[in-house]
């Protein structure tokens, strides 16, 4: 994409997510994609470049590009990984969840308003680009789908304040399925990490955000 101002934003987000990732930059290439509301990332590893596919009238949206951004960054097969981390950092990017149509600010929050709603942790382990249920990007229209993103966005924000390690560990070809990758890390089983995480979502702590 030839616009600078665009050049500018692509490099000022890419840098943001690397930073509160903890995972270094990557050579990138934008798209200009046809159609409306198009935003899409090719699954590639390095030392091949991200690429991002991005319409017109997407192009300039800080939270889909930082949602992009981290894709081509930490790129893997795994939704739960690939859909939280992106859900997290356009979220942090835009200070709401209003590109999911929740008017809550904050993913936690919208995880606490939605506790009766939303599906357990295990339920979304094996989802990939291979097979999507709750997590298929395409099918974000739909309130579960929505919830299914947010609330892995408040999962890995919150392990990640413990253990910035992971998006590094994600963004690898050999990163294993997402509970065994989580219980490695942390010595606990993904029921007992649930549970620490919905201790801390309702009573209202902020996650910190790490530098």
């Amino acid at each position: 994409m030839a616009d600078p101002d665009l050049r500018a934003l692509i490099a000022v987000l890419a840098q943001q997510v690397s930073a509160r990732l903890h995972v270094p930059l990557r050579p990138l290439r934008v798209e200009r994609a046809p159609g409306a509301y198009v935003a899409c990332t090719t699954l590639t590893w390095p030392p091949d470049p991200g690429i991002v596919r991005l319409s017109h009238d997407v192009a300039a949206v800080p939270g889909l590009l930082a949602h992009e951004l981290t894709h081509a960054l930490v790129p893997t097969s795994w939704l739960f990984f690939a859909e939280g981390l992106a859900t997290w950092m356009g979220c942090e990017v835009t200070g709401s969840c209003a590109d999911y149509s929740f008017v809550e600010g904050d993913p936690d929050q919208v995880v606490a308003h939605f506790r009766a709603e939303l599906p357990p942790l295990a339920a979304l382990m094996h989802e990939s680009t291979r097979h999507a249920v709750l997590l298929a990007p395409e099918s974000v229209h739909r309130l579960e789908v929505r919830l299914a993103h947010v609330l892995a966005a408040s999962f890995l924000r919150w392990f990640c304040t413990r253990y910035p390690e992971l998006p590094a560990r994600v963004g690898v070809r050999s990163c294993m399925k997402p509970d065994h990758e989580l219980e490695r890390l942390a010595g606990h089983s993904l029921a007992e990490l649930e549970s620490k995480w919905q201790r801390h979502v309702h009573a209202g702590a902020p996650s910190t955000v790490f530098a």
